[in-house]
């Protein structure tokens, strides 16, 4: 990955909650390569999204898979078309309740071993699509219930 091209993203929170969360309906596309200091989360529902990521690493997620860009990572992004949720915590957000969490590193194992591993997966993919389901239909009371599955997320 050339990064002599790279840029710096700043990532904007959705106006009502503290992360930036949206579907992204992608025809197919390139994202030059570029970090941020938010922890990205990708769900593809349907589709085909190519994650690049430093070393020649590439991570590929395909229809109910998750890939992750993690903060301060240069990363860039191949799409197919597809659909996809999408899921940018900044850094103030997670500071706030997990010291050092930039000095982490995370990643999602879309081909778990064992039992309980599956099971949180499909886990992360229901609170994905509640928070969607919540957002976008907004009932009464939708921020407690949005920022309840963002917390419970954010333990797994």
């Amino acid at each position: 990955m050339e990064t002599e091209k790279m840029r710096h993203e700043i990532v904007t929170s959705n106006p009502d909650v503290d992360v930036r969360f949206y579907l992204s309906k992608d025809e197919g596309s390139y994202v030059s390569p570029h970090w941020h200091n938010s922890l990205e989360i990708v769900y593809v529902i349907k589709g085909k999204v190519v994650l690049n990521l430093p070393r020649g690493v590439k991570v590929t997620a395909s229809d109910g898979e998750f890939f992750m860009a993690n903060p301060r990572e240069i990363h860039s992004v191949f799409s197919e078309k597809n659909e996809a949720l999408v899921l940018q915590i900044p850094q103030r957000f997670y500071d706030k309740y997990v010291p050092s969490m930039h000095l982490r590193r995370f990643f999602v194992d879309m081909h778990p071993g064992d039992e309980v591993e599956r099971t949180k997966l499909e886990r992360l993919k229901k609170i994905f699509t509640d928070m969607y389901v919540i957002y976008d239909v907004r009932p009464e009371g939708y921020l407690l219930r949005f920022n309840s599955l963002l917390y419970e997320l954010y333990c797994y």
